[in-house]
């Protein structure tokens, strides 16, 4: 909305709706958006968004299930820059591009990996991944 826009207040709790999925997405789990309005002297409305970050939910463990150790020791050796990290989309997607890349790199030509199953603490501010094991090398 712009100044002298006509006060929609829908519209403007779409947009909190939207903001705080954003927030979500950059690891800002538990954010809280809040809107309030104020009439101003000039017959107008004012617009108070509150955005209260919290604390952002950290990447602390990647579990690789598979019965290759040896395989197990090289993904974790890999995947370790991504731990202590906000937990957020782009990174979820580093990390499977990266897992892709060496797997395809390394003989595992057929492998698809499964998708990230994800797991938080009862606050949303620590998480861990699980990937499920992968296919034999040619």
């Amino acid at each position: 909305m712009q100044t002298d826009d006509r006060f929609d207040r829908l519209k403007i709790e779409e947009g909190a709706n939207k903001l705080k999925e954003r927030y979500g997405q950059m690891g800002y789990l538990n954010a809280v958006i809040e809107i309030s309005f104020a009439n101003n002297p000039e017959g107008g409305v004012n617009v108070i968004i509150k955005i209260e970050e919290k604390q952002i939910c950290e990447l602390t463990t990647i579990n690789y299930i598979t019965n290759n150790q040896e395989l197990q020791k090289e993904l974790k050796n890999l995947s370790n820059k991504y731990l202590k990290r906000a937990i957020e989309q782009d990174l979820i997607n580093d990390i499977t591009q990266t897992l892709q890349t060496y797997l395809a790199n390394t003989r595992y030509l057929v492998t698809t990996l499964s998708q990230p199953e994800i797991q938080y603490n009862a606050e949303k501010t620590l998480s861990l991944i699980h990937i499920s094991e992968p296919t034999r090398p040619c």
